[in-house]
């Protein structure tokens, strides 16, 4: 049985049994920085297509014509439906219902924290039907006039590129879960032309821990979506902010001022009238400790169970 054993020992693992390990062992961050630029630019393309299905779907429903060039910037003509417009988002909230329920019961919801559910209790595995059911639906019911945004749909729709590509390469799961955050950064940043809003969100909300393996194929990714969205879709930016004006104000006479800061600092007839004549004295400027403390906390310190130190926070 010795001699046995020890031959068993001394065979070679079998060959699935090898490539299985190696596909689930690590990659180097040269080619996760590959897989991120393949990433940004699915994530890029993702978002220019999204783009073009709210402008197809907003202008068959509302306009009753099959293009896609659409502002969101600019105001829609007057429908020719007439009062009928009014049943457009109720149609489109039906198919959109019927496709979440019959194909991606995941893709429901605002699209952030079903990524995140995915990332933390599902190793960053999200199935490739979600992007084609998140498109679509998210695209009927933002072009149908549903109360919706680009920002759920996209990330979740970026997410679930980044999670197939890591399927089909089988990367262990921490590698996954940066390409998953890669895939959003992309798409926010492709469909927003915001870069660095891409990046943060992408920190803030997906990376479990950030450092130099998995922030860089993040910032690859959100970098090629950038460019590419800008190549499909214009460099202006995704809303029109106006210049902030700021109104200039001048005090006619220092009175009115005085006025309410002494009906402010009223104690009342029976504490010793008011205390706004006191604007005057430099100590009427000071905050104390006791004015800042709360009373049961300063009947404590009185007591003795507390000490107050002077020193600055």
């Amino acid at each position: 049985m010795t001699e046995r054993r020890s031959e068993a020992d001394s065979e070679p693992v079998s060959q699935p049994a090898t490539q299985k390990l190696n596909a689930r062992s690590p990659r180097g961050l040269v080619v996760m920085c590959v897989l991120a630029l393949l990433v940004g630019g699915i994530g890029g393309l993702g978002a220019w297509g999204f783009r073009m299905l709210i402008g197809f779907f907003h202008n068959l429903f509302f306009l009753g014509k099959l293009q896609f060039a659409y502002d969101a910037n600019l105001h829609t003509i007057p429908s020719p439906w007439g009062v009928g417009v009014i049943i457009v988002p109720v149609i489109g909230a039906l198919i959109v219902t019927w496709l979440v329920k019959s194909f991606a019961p995941e893709a429901k919801g605002h699209g952030v924290p079903e990524v995140m559910d995915a990332i933390y209790y599902n190793g960053g595995n999200i199935r490739p039907i979600v992007a084609v059911v998140k498109s679509l639906a998210s695209a009927i019911c933002i072009g149908s006039g549903g109360s919706v945004g680009r920002e759920g749909p996209i990330v979740q729709i970026g997410s679930a590129f980044g999670s197939t590509l890591g399927q089909i390469i089988q990367l262990p799961a921490r590698q996954r879960i940066t390409l998953v955050a890669a895939g959003s950064a992309a798409g926010i940043a492709a469909t927003f032309n915001a870069p660095l809003g891409g990046i943060v969100f992408a920190i803030e909300l997906l990376l479990v821990s950030v450092n130099v393996r998995n922030l860089l194929p993040v910032a690859i990714a959100t970098v090629t979506a950038t460019y590419i969205g800008q190549a499909m879709l214009g460099t202006k930016p995704a809303f029109n902010v106006p210049p902030l004006q700021v109104n200039h104000f001048e005090l006619g006479s220092p009175w009115p001022v005085v006025v309410i800061h002494s009906v402010r600092n009223c104690d009342g007839p029976g504490r010793g009238g008011f205390r706004g004549w006191r604007l005057l004295d430099r100590r009427s400027f000071r905050i104390t400790h006791k004015e800042r403390i709360p009373t049961s906390f300063r009947r404590d310190v009185d007591r003795g169970n507390y000490e107050l130190s002077d020193d600055p926070i």
